[in-house]
């Protein structure tokens, strides 16, 4: 989605939106991997965060 982004943009939205969606699933698995303790919600809560962010970019 940022490859046809203007490469002047390329160090401000389009390095925020890949972080923000490699960070997702990254989160997700750091999270499901401590079979949902408190350390479980805190990663599924930015991953969750990460979401949100990344929606508002592409709107």
């Amino acid at each position: 989605m940022t490859e046809g982004f203007a490469k002047s943009k390329f160090y401000g939205i389009t390095l925020q939106m890949r972080r923000a969606a490699v960070s997702i699933p990254s989160n997700i698995v750091g999270g499901t991997a401590r079979f949902f303790s408190k350390r479980a919600l805190k990663f599924l809560n930015i991953a969750g965060g990460s979401l949100s962010e990344l929606d508002t970019q592409v709107r």
